[in-house]
């Protein structure tokens, strides 16, 4: 659990309770702040010559590090209208169909809290044509044989990337 919150938000109280590692506990008001992962959606998009594209992270955390394009799920939102969103301003690219690959957890370290995440990976075929947002600072076709795992931002999208890499998936 993150040491970080230290006081109730409802009732300004200090926070000494910290239930299995999950939550934590106001024991003046009753409050529990459930410490719940943030949705993210992740694309392995693939080019004509079956080739990933990953893109280089512009910003922290995990800057100049490669990664797959996607981020978190905005409020009233869900994962295929966020993974859509979030291509689109990345690469330009307009997704028309995807299929669901996996999930997985990470970490992602932002301003001395660290976040628990949920990532939901899908794949699409896409054309070599991409205009590049403003979070993105470069990217790359890698060939399947070629994965950059050690310079990758997230280890457990690492792991879905090298799952759908060697079951040989089709978008």
């Amino acid at each position: 659990m993150d040491k970080n919150f230290k006081y109730c938000p409802r009732c300004r109280t200090r926070i000494i309770q910290i239930n299995r590692g999950k939550e934590l506990s106001c024991e003046k008001c009753g409050f529990y702040y459930y410490r719940n992962a943030a949705p993210t959606v992740a694309a392995i998009l693939v080019n004509s010559k079956r080739e990933i594209l990953l893109v280089k992270r512009k910003f922290p955390p995990y800057k100049n590090y490669w990664d797959l394009p996607g981020g978190f799920v905005d409020d009233n939102e869900n994962l295929e209208k966020a993974l859509v969103r979030e291509v689109r301003e990345e690469l330009n690219i307009i997704l028309d169909s995807y299929g669901y690959i996996g999930s997985a957890t990470d970490s992602y370290p932002y301003k001395g809290i660290i976040y628990k995440t949920i990532v939901a990976v899908y794949t699409s075929t896409i054309e070599d044509k991409i205009t590049l947002g403003d979070d993105v600072v470069d990217y790359c076709f890698f060939p399947k044989n070629n994965f950059p795992n050690p310079q990758f931002a997230f280890p457990g999208l690492a792991k879905v990337v090298e799952k759908y890499i060697n079951q040989n998936i089709s978008p």
